[in-house]
């Protein structure tokens, strides 16, 4: 089973570093292999775009994929999938906001232990003086 932490609606601002990760669990054997893809595309680490980054760890005891995509544009946003070779695919949906109203802001950390171990660490940091003046302004 593969899951990609934190919430399936990813909220960033425009200029930010994406940091998604995607962890396989449960599976029967561990992945040859895990994808990403953003919409229907398979995505290209040397597109012309630049500034993309894949590290993808299919042999300790929780495979894991962290995708790094630098400097978010609007048109990075959409529908991002982590496809592992031997489990279901899952996805998220990124919006990326440029402006001053940001709903709430993603920030996806994974860092690794000794002794072979993996440590997942999660931080989702929400904006709420944002969301409250998003509120304020919208009553006026």
């Amino acid at each position: 089973m593969a899951s990609i932490l934190g919430n399936p609606n990813v909220f960033i601002e425009s200029g930010s570093v994406l940091n998604l990760t995607c962890v396989v669990k449960h599976a029967i054997s561990k992945p040859a292999f895990i994808i990403w893809k953003h919409g229907t595309k398979t995505i290209d680490y040397s597109s012309p775009r630049g500034g993309i980054s894949v590290e993808t760890n299919t042999s300790g005891n929780i495979p894991t994929s962290y995708l790094l995509i630098d400097s978010v544009a609007p048109s990075d946003s959409g529908k991002y999938t982590c496809r592992p070779a031997n489990a279901g695919e899952i996805s998220v949906n990124v919006h990326i906001q440029d402006g001053e109203h940001h709903a709430a802001i993603h920030t996806n950390v994974a860092t690794r232990t000794g002794a072979g171990g993996t440590t997942l660490v999660l931080t989702n940091l929400l904006s709420m003086s944002t969301i409250v003046m998003m509120c304020l302004l919208q009553q006026w």
